[in-house]
């Protein structure tokens, strides 16, 4: 194992923030403020344009249509349910692919991945289907319910013997939620059993220096957010949620630590990150960020202008909600004052 150590001028050490209230915040569709219903609204309208029949094509990309799919059962408008219903049945049709036709099949865990596949999208598919399961069984059919349970615990399978590395955070966070969760439901102890263990060398890792391996990534750290909170909000181990509800708060208050409001960017350096700028890209954070502060002069979202666009993670976050200590929330409505960092971080991975 090896440490960084990282220092920085404007910015504090954690202990800049006491123990302070946490801002929650929970959401329906038919309550979300103008600004969060437009970054929801302009996703599916990037999914399904205006004037255009709904239909599901492999360019949309596995992982956005599901999330897309989640989109549309919280919207639930005509048609909505329909349609999310489709795209999981469709799910179900990738996942049952035998392995001379797509390499989407090895996300069940059974075929040997190759090069051309990302098992990334075992977690996010796996985790937007968990939310579909957990919040919206009573609506699907009985045949699609018991599939989608079919799917979910080959899923369960494929994570468990992926065995992802705690480091690799982004990812394994979900992941151990996913075993946890489905070995839970389905009373398979093997998966929970290994979902709370991974869940516990996560934190056990974090708690060393108040930050995960992904360091300081408006990237990553919007997909540990997500993470975290599906730990806090649908894990059944009272353990992991009050590990999500801990890992959620301190990791807010250590981009908090690094943001300026004034330039709406956190400071570098940063390991692991495809961006860097969150006024050039849609960064994961800054969505988050956005979701929380709601106030287009403070949300620094480009939207189209971005180079990257991962404006589909607003469903995950109005679907479980933000909670987040004020003081960060603070942080990000407006600049306090200048400060310096010496900060350590773990680099196992």
């Amino acid at each position: 194992m090896s440490k960084i150590l990282f220092i920085l001028l404007f910015f504090s050490t954690l202990n800049l923030f006491a123990q302070d209230e946490l801002y929650q915040k929970y959401f329906e569709y038919k309550t979300l403020s103008p600004l969060q219903k437009q970054i929801f609204d302009e996703f599916i309208a990037e999914e399904i344009p205006k004037g255009t029949q709904f239909a599901i094509t492999e360019k949309l990309g596995a992982r956005n249509t599901m999330r897309l799919a989640c989109a549309l059962f919280y919207r639930n408008q005509t048609g909505d349910v329909e349609n999310a219903i489709s795209i999981v049945k469709w799910i179900f049709q990738l996942q049952n692919l035998d392995e001379k036709s797509k390499d989407y099949a090895v996300w069940r865990g059974d075929i040997k991945p190759t090069q051309n596949y990302d098992q990334n999208m075992r977690e996010f598919i796996g985790t937007d289907l968990i939310t579909i399961y957990h919040k919206y069984k009573d609506k699907l059919p009985a045949d699609v319910k018991k599939e989608l349970e079919t799917c979910l615990i080959r899923t369960a399978k494929g994570a468990l013997k992926r065995n992802v590395d705690p480091n690799y955070n982004n990812i394994s966070i979900m992941s151990s939620f996913m075993m946890e969760y489905l070995g839970t439901e389905f009373n398979i102890p093997e998966y929970k059993n290994a979902g709370i263990e991974k869940a516990k060398a996560i934190y056990t890792n974090f708690m060393k220096y108040d930050t995960l391996c992904e360091y300081n990534t408006p990237t990553y750290y919007g997909v540990d957010f997500v993470g975290s909170a599906l730990w806090r909000e649908l894990s059944f181990s009272q353990e992991m949620k009050e590990m999500g509800r801990v890992l959620e708060k301190e990791l807010w208050l250590d981009v908090a630590t690094f943001y300026n409001a004034n330039l709406q960017n956190t400071s570098g350096p940063y390991l692991r990150s495809y961006g860097i700028d969150m006024k050039k890209y849609n960064a994961i954070v800054g969505i988050w960020i956005a979701a929380a502060v709601d106030n287009p002069k403070l949300a620094n979202l480009p939207y189209k202008h971005g180079v990257h666009d991962e404006c589909d993670f607003i469903v995950p976050i109005v679907e479980l909600g933000i909670s987040m200590p004020t003081k960060a929330l603070d942080e990000f409505k407006k600049f306090s004052k200048p400060r310096f960092i010496a900060r350590t971080t773990s680099n196992y991975y």
